[in-house]
């Protein structure tokens, strides 16, 4: 579940067509963060079984890892770490109802880093 509104909001945000030279952005984290529609798009819809999805969930676990390490501030750093920890989680549960429960408890959190990612998409362009 929060993977698909994960995979939808960067699927739509970087779908938005901006100008070349804006998209590239000079940072490393906005590199990083256009380089997804290349490297990681194909990934951004998970699977509906549970081992695909902790598949899926592995898959684009590098991704925000990176993020994270790139991101400018401290408390953007601290917003995308929050969604690797709900990521790698999610990337090695073995139970529907964990993930659920797990899902349930994080989903604040999870919204909350999704919004910070939203706009940090739009402070690239």
């Amino acid at each position: 579940m929060a993977g698909l509104v994960l995979a939808g909001t960067l699927v739509v945000s970087l779908g938005v067509e901006v100008s070349t030279s804006a998209a590239l952005g000079n940072s490393p984290f906005c590199k990083t963060l256009f380089g997804y529609e290349t490297t990681y798009a194909k990934d951004a819809t998970p699977p509906t079984s549970l081992s695909g999805y902790g598949k899926w969930a592995k898959t684009i676990l590098p991704f925000y890892e990176k993020l994270a390490s790139e991101a400018p501030t401290k408390g953007s750093k601290s917003e995308l770490n929050a969604l690797v920890q709900i990521i790698k989680y999610e990337a090695s549960d073995k139970s529907l109802s964990g993930l659920g429960a797990y899902v349930a408890a994080n989903h604040v959190k999870f919204e909350n880093s999704v919004k910070y990612l939203a706009s940090a998409i739009e402070a690239c362009v």
